[in-house]
């Protein structure tokens, strides 16, 4: 009976099927670098605005800096905040930089951002900021998932031609 069926009903999928699934995830992986970038930019904005209000996802570090920056600022004046805002927008741009270079699947743009992306999940371990850390490793997993769907196209070999498929 299954001779009957087309392969797509049977459930198996096609080689372009499978690589359009790694490429996928190969995409959310990298671009979760600009996820970071990008929301620790806006908590870094909602800081300087006055908000306590900030997103999980951001770096720890820029959110050390600010806090370090709030307490310097009473005794030297508000000049530290924009130095606080700058090392923010420049950490952001190191994420940015991963993120750019991830999708050119560089691995080491994968390996060196996940490294420091964990090492900035330990400040807020240090302060028990456990939702945080919980974003902090739902982000890593996917950063790790993009690479693994990278170095799966990467080692794989050349795709199949269309009679190779069936």
């Amino acid at each position: 009976m299954d001779r009957l069926l087309p392969r797509e009903t049977l459930g198996t999928e096609s080689t372009a099927e499978k690589k359009m699934k790694l490429e996928r995830r190969f995409r959310n992986g990298a671009n979760g670098f600009y996820w970071i970038a990008g929301l620790s930019v806006i908590n870094s904005v909602l800081w300087m605005k006055g908000s306590t209000t900030t997103f999980l996802i951001g770096l720890g570090i820029t959110q050390l800096v600010d806090g370090i920056a709030i307490g310097v600022s009473e005794h030297m004046g508000p000049f530290v905040k924009y130095v606080a805002f700058a090392f923010d927008l420049l950490a952001a741009l190191g994420f940015v930089a991963f993120g750019i270079f991830a999708n050119r699947k560089q691995a080491w743009a994968f390996i060196t951002g996940l490294i420091l992306y964990g090492l900035d999940g330990l400040i807020f371990l240090l302060v028990m900021d456990w939702w945080s850390i919980g974003f902090h490793i739902f982000i890593i997993l996917g950063i790790i998932s993009g690479f693994a769907a990278y170095r799966q196209m990467v080692y794989a070999g050349p795709a199949p031609t269309a009679q190779e498929d069936y």
